[in-house]
């Protein structure tokens, strides 16, 4: 029997590092990067068929198969044929999610200035704190 031929991808995965009884919080968790592997079920000229299944298994918890299909052509990849191109793409996954979440984070703080802003500008005159949500006092105020 030939062994397997096994395609790779790494993760991030937090795990708890455990609950705090006393003052009902979570202590903090650890961040660590795992590697699923993948087997292949069958190849095609342009790509692999892979099981996808966490448990290994040709079929998923739902009854159905969990076979993905990885281009080999593709740029983005969910799987590779070797440890060091999967360890490529984790990085390149990363670096792509801190830039997500910092333009989402400058996004906010933009929005948050905004609406300071617009606060203390309504606030002026009618008595409410800057620097409190008084737009919805204001509307209400106005409407009756």
């Amino acid at each position: 029997m030939t062994k397997p031929e096994i395609w790779y991808r790494y993760i991030d995965v937090a795990y708890s590092t455990g609950y705090d009884e006393y003052t009902d919080r979570s202590t903090g968790s650890i961040i660590e990067v795992e590697l699923r592997e993948y087997e292949v079920l069958r190849r095609t000229p342009k790509g692999a068929w892979i099981n996808a299944s966490p448990f290994r298994s040709t079929t998923s918890v739902r009854g159905i198969a969990d076979e993905k299909f990885v281009l080999l052509s593709a740029r983005k990849r969910f799987a590779h044929p070797t440890k060091d191109e999967a360890m490529t793409s984790f990085i390149a996954r990363k670096r792509a999610q801190i830039r997500i979440y910092e333009a989402r984070v400058k996004r906010a703080k933009e929005a948050l200035l905004r609406a300071e802003e617009i606060t203390r500008t309504f606030a002026v005159g009618v008595g409410i704190e800057p620097g409190t949500f008084g737009l919805i006092s204001l509307a209400k105020s106005a409407s009756t």
